[in-house]
């Protein structure tokens, strides 16, 4: 979906909501991985494309082929876990539960609340790299039936975030303007329409089952697997 000026495909939204309504009849762990790194990349457009900070961020994906992991799950409109000034930027700290992709992650997408002498409590938002010192991936996703999900906890501890990475400032329990939050909606309702299909596969017999390789089409089979040892 990044535009081709900034070096991507510009695959329209809705061909990018059907892909991934495709993906979720046959892995539906692999395409809620899959979404929220989309609905990040739609968000960063949405921004881009008005004025907002994205162009770097999508940049950096496009000549990395990276692999973003979204915190909202754990953040929302408050934000979790603390910011403090330093040399050069910040120190940061906190824990993020349900971090899909986790495992497979190239820049964890984050916030973390901030006390500024001035202007009082604020959420900075900003990437950090899941290869930065101080950021764990714990082992408690064992989820029955979406492990797959990869929705790990992240565990940030006094990890480095250089001043010039954040891309937000905004009050702490508000919807900002930027959010884009409608992005997503459309995203996650195809997910839903795939769980659902697959989901009725449960009162039909076992002989009308396709194997999945025969359904995925080969762009899906090039997808990097989030546990590549697993079979």
């Amino acid at each position: 979906m990044i535009p081709q000026d900034l070096g991507g495909g510009a695959l329209p939204h809705s061909e990018m909501c059907h892909f991934i309504h495709e993906m979720s009849r046959d892995c539906s762990s692999t395409a809620l991985a899959f979404a929220m790194h989309q609905q990040l990349i739609a968000a960063s457009i949405w921004n881009y494309r008005r004025g907002n900070p994205g162009e770097k961020l999508l940049r950096r994906v496009v000549e990395g082929e990276l692999v973003l992991v979204s915190t909202g799950a754990t953040d929302w409109l408050s934000s979790t876990g603390a910011l403090h000034a330093c040399e050069g930027g910040f120190r940061y700290s906190g824990s993020k539960r349900f971090a899909s992709g986790a495992p497979a992650g190239d820049l964890l997408i984050t916030s973390g609340r901030f006390h500024d002498p001035e202007a009082g409590w604020q959420v900075l938002h900003f990437p950090l790299s899941f290869r930065a010192e101080g950021v764990r991936v714990e082992n408690d996703w064992k989820t029955m039936g979406m492990r797959g999900t990869g929705s790990n906890t992240v565990t940030i501890e006094n990890a480095f975030v250089p001043a010039d990475s954040i891309s937000l400032r905004r009050a702490p329990g508000v919807v900002h303007s930027s959010f884009a939050i409608n992005t997503r909606q459309s995203e996650f309702s195809v997910l839903r329409t795939g769980f659902l299909f697959l989901a009725s596969f449960d009162s039909l017999p076992q002989s009308l089952f396709i194997p999945a390789q025969a359904q995925c089409p080969d762009a899906l089979m090039q997808i990097r697997p989030l546990h590549p040892q697993r079979t």
